[in-house]
């Protein structure tokens, strides 16, 4: 019995061994895909982040709206083909630490919450790009083996990355920290989640609009039952749900999403 217990874990052991370049390959396809089309999607629709970056607070949001949006394609691409992944990683953590601060960290009720925001997940997925590298499917794995001396003399496991000491090739074995981080990156790849939800906005969905109500029962406060008894008093400070261009149009601001 304990023997065949034994023979059961080597040959699972011996098949983990043989996937270990699944996961850092299916984190940098979540998120590199996530990536680019965000990037892509903010390019096309500056005007709209701009504005978004000025109601957070962000400075400059003139420069910053465009260097965010050619950081997240250009950078995302990187880390979806694995090109200097560790390098492009860097400065994607970069945007997920300014969304955490501007546009979650307000609204965070606590850890918990926070961790369960998909921009920390993001934050901590690039944070192990940047440290472990992108794994063995990867254009720098490959530049590895052509370009460096000796590279394909090596152990048949292992080669040297061209941006770091060393890589897989074929996958050692499937640590436990990966195969979590693994388990993240698919979850968010079959979330369909973005960083940022000022893209979806300029793409037509509703967003919560501030300052374009007429104050007749038709605000965010309006009821007979509540304390402006059918007749509120917001004044033009209520929130009416409509698209980010009519919102534009009436000349109200976008007011952040509550969670």
């Amino acid at each position: 019995m304990i023997a065949t217990l034994v023979s059961w874990y080597r040959l699972a052991r011996a098949l983990a061994d043989r996937l270990g370049f699944l996961p850092p390959l299916l984190a940098r396809l979540a998120v590199g895909l996530v990536f680019v089309s965000t990037g892509w999607g903010k390019l096309h629709a500056l005007d709209q982040i701009t504005s978004y970056f000025r109601e957070l607070g962000i400075p400059y949001p003139e420069l910053q709206a465009p260097f965010v949006a050619t950081v997240e394609f250009v950078c995302g691409g990187l880390v979806l083909v694995g090109l200097g992944a560790r390098l492009a990683a860097i400065p994607l953590m970069g945007t997920m630490v300014v969304a955490i601060a501007t546009a979650i960290w307000p609204d965070v009720a606590g850890l918990t919450d926070l961790l369960g925001r998909v921009e920390v997940l993001y934050l901590l997925l690039f944070a192990w790009i940047a440290i472990d590298g992108p794994g063995a499917v990867s254009l720098d794995a490959l530049v590895a083996r052509v370009a460096i001396p000796g590279g394909r003399d090596r152990h048949p496991n292992t080669v040297d990355d061209p941006f770091t000491v060393e890589t897989t090739l074929r996958g050692g074995p499937m640590k436990p920290k990966t195969m979590i981080i693994a388990s993240a990156a698919a979850a968010l790849f079959l979330s369909g989640n973005a960083p940022a939800r000022a893209e979806q906005a300029a793409a037509g969905d509703e967003v919560r609009c501030a300052g374009i109500n007429a104050c007749k029962s038709h605000g965010a406060c309006a009821g007979a039952g509540n304390a402006c008894a059918g007749q509120n008093a917001c004044k033009g400070q209520g929130i009416v749900k409509t698209t980010a261009e009519d919102c534009k149009a009436k000349g109200g601001t976008v007011a952040p999403d509550k969670k």
